[in-house]
């Protein structure tokens, strides 16, 4: 079973904390042109598909690209704002990891190392094994074009109650997210959809 980190924003993390959020969207890298050729295959267990890269031209242009979430069965671990600390007023001295995203800590068997800090850590440098929230791919991810999530699919990305549509809402966030115009560039990406998992 494969395990891949995957960062989420602040404001996702508290979606998926209030099982509100159970798909992401996620631009494929290199993007590609608009080809006859695009489609969709499992080989050897993993999602591939056949794309033409930007700068290519015909079908001899065309490669495989491989998914790097996995498959429906495989994890994703969430990478978020960390720091590790140690609570020395209690007989048991233990260590704990606190999450920048709400300030919750949870009690750790790992033994950090050096001393506790008072700077939040990177979600990049986030290991595995202090990982609070993990989901299980419910579907095997498939590429598609950004603008073709539905209103269901938007409200799964964790839309919050507010009074506009859920795929405006969305547009918005993934400028935000990944740059202005990125909505109307309208890209490839992977439609991950996952459940959260007790580990």
């Amino acid at each position: 079973m494969k395990e891949t980190g995957i960062l989420f924003k602040p404001e996702m993390i508290h979606a998926i904390l209030g099982n509100k959020k159970t798909q992401s969207r996620r631009l494929i890298k290199p993007q590609c042109i608009e080809a006859q050729s695009f489609f969709t295959v499992k080989n050897t267990g993993e999602i591939k598909f056949m794309y033409t890269p930007l700068a290519g031209v015909g079908v001899a242009a065309s490669k495989w690209i491989k998914c790097p979430f996995g498959r429906k069965g495989d994890l994703l671990y969430v990478k978020e704002g960390w720091k590790p600390t140690r609570d020395h007023t209690g007989l048991s001295n233990e260590t704990y990891i606190r999450y920048r995203c709400d300030d919750s800590r949870i009690a750790i068997k790992h033994e950090l190392g050096g001393s506790s800090s008072d700077k939040w850590k990177s979600p990049l440098f986030m290991f595995k094994k202090y990982a609070r929230l993990w989901l299980e791919l419910t579907a095997d991810p498939i590429p598609q074009r950004l603008q073709e999530i539905t209103e269901t699919d938007a409200i799964a990305e964790g839309c919050p109650t507010i009074n506009t549509a859920p795929s405006d809402w969305f547009a918005d966030y993934i400028d935000k997210i990944n740059g202005p115009g990125t909505w109307e560039i309208n890209p490839w990406v992977w439609k991950l959809e996952f459940k959260r998992i007790e580990r």
